[in-house]
């Protein structure tokens, strides 16, 4: 999986009791993921007795309310960030949306995924255009998800 974005919620202490990881790889399994972004979990990733062989967890930005990883990371490149406040995984981003990346019930009228577009200034930019993490390129004027994606939040 390459260019995915994984944001959990802005609660520090539900993403702890009820999310907890951003992604969680267990016994033997493997992955590839690249240029994506998690944030808003406890852990951002962790990595349990998984298939070391042919695994890729690389070029990343990881932002964890406690730890961004858990285990031996089979990869590198990948940066990252931690704090507990409700508005560390923003801060860290540095997303078009400011502190408005988050979808909620009560945001859920106005919540723009433009949003989620890295600022020249994120460890998610890149060079802009080609070497950019997550979901949203920076240099685009539309998105992919105009026209077809219907945002419905899970609510806690």
């Amino acid at each position: 999986m390459k260019n995915f974005t994984f944001i959990g919620i802005q609660s520090p202490a539900t993403a702890k009791s009820k999310l907890k990881y951003g992604n969680r790889w267990r016994r033997a399994s493997s992955m590839n993921i690249t240029n994506s972004i998690i944030a808003g979990y406890d852990i951002g990733a962790s990595f349990e007795s998984i298939t070391t062989t042919g695994s890729v967890f690389s070029n990343n930005v990881v932002h964890a309310y406690t730890n961004p990883f858990n285990g031996t990371v089979p990869g590198t490149g990948n940066a990252t960030g931690s704090g507990s406040s409700t508005t560390a995984a923003s801060v860290y981003l540095k997303f078009e949306g400011g502190n408005d990346i988050f979808y909620t019930t009560s945001t859920a009228s106005t919540f723009e995924p433009a949003n989620l577009i890295p600022l020249s200034t994120s460890p998610a930019y890149g060079d802009g255009s080609t070497t950019y993490k997550g979901a949203f390129n920076p240099s685009s004027s539309t998105l992919w998800t105009d026209t077809w994606t219907q945002f419905a939040p899970k609510t806690y």
